[in-house]
């Protein structure tokens, strides 16, 4: 016990000595890279999305971590990518969020021809796609492999400390990483069961009951299939943890 929670001291302690160095000299960089992208296109809101991939670097850099530690390169491989789905939701939202509110400011009149209001647009379709495309091949790939996916809040600091398996030490982040895919899985079933009862000339009150059956059928499908492959705790994410103690104590 004495032994974890020096090494729990040791790995904050090393944060903290990170964190003043490197996050003015990482900001700086950005902002003066969005600085220059704004100066080069007159457009404010490309300056603020060069500035906002400071977001990203932390998950990118963990993601290759984790690919390259893990003995497990199917766990690795999903690991990764649920972190650059985390990756980019904190961008895209950030960018969106940012355009939206300089669009309050812009006349309405004037948003179709704005190449910025474009771009946000853009960039929101793209994570969107992106979000709900990967979700489906991280559930595929975890089905086939038999992978339980965990992803906390606190990877970043065991790769700072080079610690694996990871000191899971949050919440497991995999559902709403997940939820992207989950989304776009209801809204193409439900498309779907209603184009099929529109072909066969199913009157009104079978449609609906057709729509009812489908909808609860696919949500039970999902429910069932995202418990399967979410790890409920971090031992089941990463066995290795378990085996950890036994170990330590031989």
């Amino acid at each position: 016990m004495n032994a974890d929670s020096d090494f729990d001291e040791a790995d904050e302690a090393a944060d903290t000595t990170r964190s003043p160095t490197r996050w003015p000299v990482g900001w700086g960089l950005m902002l003066v890279l969005g600085l220059a992208v704004y100066e080069i296109t007159a457009q404010p809101r490309w300056g603020i999305a060069a500035t906002c991939t400071k977001l990203i670097w932390n998950d990118l850099a963990t993601g290759r971590w984790w690919l390259q530690r893990d003995p497990w390169r199917q766990r690795g491989v999903c690991g990764i990518t649920l972190l650059v789905v985390r990756a980019t939701a904190k961008y895209a939202f950030t960018v969106i969020a940012i355009g939206v509110l300089m669009s309050l400011a812009t006349d309405p009149a004037q948003l179709n021809r704005d190449e910025g209001f474009r771009f946000t647009i853009q960039v929101g379709g793209l994570a969107l796609t992106f979000w709900m495309v990967s979700g489906m091949f991280i559930t595929i790939l975890a089905l086939i492999g038999k992978i339980n996916l965990w992803v906390d809040s606190s990877l970043t600091e065991s790769r700072h400390a080079d610690q694996f398996p990871p000191a899971c030490r949050g919440r497991n982040q995999a559902i709403w990483l997940l939820f992207g895919s989950r989304l776009a899985e209801f809204v193409v079933g439900t498309c779907f069961i209603a184009v099929i009862a529109a072909r066969v000339g199913a009157t009104i009150p079978m449609g609906i009951a057709a729509m009812v059956v489908g909808v609860v059928l696919i949500l039970t499908a999902q429910v069932i299939v995202t418990r399967r492959i979410c790890a409920r705790t971090p031992e089941e994410g990463f066995p290795e943890i378990a085996a950890s103690p036994r170990d330590a104590d031989e």
